[in-house]
């Protein structure tokens, strides 16, 4: 099998644009900390999406102060988050980690392989 690394870089062909960018924009006047927040509302609107057949990439390493300056946010409105929605062009599959190894890639189908923890390593019971 053939592992293609995907780059930060790498941009959609034409016609696999997203369709909606959504910026999660924390209020710094109402709470200082408002990850649990924008985490709930990222779940929410990702899985109604997913819901409809629109896929989503959630996108939290983006350039925050340039994406901040187009959307005329002020020192206290924080970019927290930008979750783009478009329709998949190719699939999704979740696979065991392999040797520590947690790099998405492309398989032989084109479509993304999701290296992933077991949930045994993730959790304890108490």
């Amino acid at each position: 099998m053939a592992h293609f690394y995907i780059s930060v870089y790498s941009q959609p062909k034409e016609g696999e644009e997203p369709t909606l960018f959504i910026g999660i924009v924390e209020n710094l006047d109402i709470s200082k900390n408002g990850d649990t927040d924008a985490g709930l509302a990222i779940s929410n609107m990702t899985l109604a999406a997913w819901d409809k057949g629109v896929g989503s990439c959630i996108i939290a390493a983006c350039n925050k102060p340039k994406l901040s300056v187009l959307f005329g946010l002020t020192e206290n409105r924080v970019l927290h988050t930008v979750v783009a929605f478009g329709y998949p062009t190719h699939k999704s599959k979740i696979t065991d980690i392999k040797d520590g190894d947690v790099k998405y890639y492309i398989d032989d189908n084109g479509d993304y392989v999701v290296p992933k923890r077991k949930i045994e390593d993730v959790t304890k019971y108490l």
